[in-house]
């Protein structure tokens, strides 16, 4: 992903509520590459009309600030299917798994029962590794390799037990394995620090 640098911003956000509850705000701004390695479309220096989404808590973009993402064109239709088109998102880099990677520990909520944390684990786990199965078909066409090469280089296995895995189940089976460690981990530190606080 390329770092970006905000020239301007529109006037007042749109706000809508987020399908995980809380307010989004829509922001309108007008962006280049700090480097100049992409260049937008229409015979234009920056990129102008970028919707750029983010939560109500996070501050507002304001000019001269520098972000991390892709602008991404994406096609629209509104709810009755009556008009369409397509428009100039910006896309941040999504969130790691677990708590490496900058990204947030999976932790329940306060009203979940082991059962309810145990399956919204799984479908997360879930929607991760569908996405990357896309991901890395889409890159395959683009860059003209194997699909299996690209696996190889990510580190992925495709093969357990002596069967071939399909993209999904592989990056699964990674999740899987990476929660399971995480796990081991965890039970090991609160050990560890159990028995220090019984030193103490």
């Amino acid at each position: 992903m390329a770092l970006w640098v905000i020239e301007s911003v529109g006037g007042s956000p749109r706000s809508w509520s987020g399908a995980k509850g809380g307010t989004n705000l829509s922001y309108k701004i007008r962006c280049k590459t700090k480097d100049g390695s992409k260049q937008p479309p229409r015979n234009s220096p920056s990129y102008a009309d970028v919707e750029l989404v983010q939560k109500e808590s996070t501050p507002a973009p304001t000019a001269g600030q520098e972000i991390e993402g892709d602008v991404i064109e994406r096609e629209w239709k509104s709810k009755d299917g009556e008009k369409s088109g397509k428009a100039l998102k910006f896309e941040k880099p999504r969130s790691g798994f677990g708590g490496g990677g900058g990204g947030r520990a999976w932790k329940p909520r306060p009203d979940d029962s082991p059962m309810v944390y145990a399956s919204r684990q799984a479908s997360i786990g879930t929607q991760h590794s569908q996405d990357m199965a896309i991901r890395v078909v889409e890159l395959a066409f683009a860059q003209d390799v194997p699909v299996e090469q690209l696996m190889e280089v990510l580190g992925v296995e495709t093969k357990a037990k002596e069967k071939e895995l399909g993209l999904v189940a592989a990056f699964q089976r990674q999740v899987n394995m990476a929660g399971a460690t995480a796990w081991e981990n965890e039970e090991k530190n609160n050990r560890i620090a159990g028995a220090l606080a019984k030193l103490g």
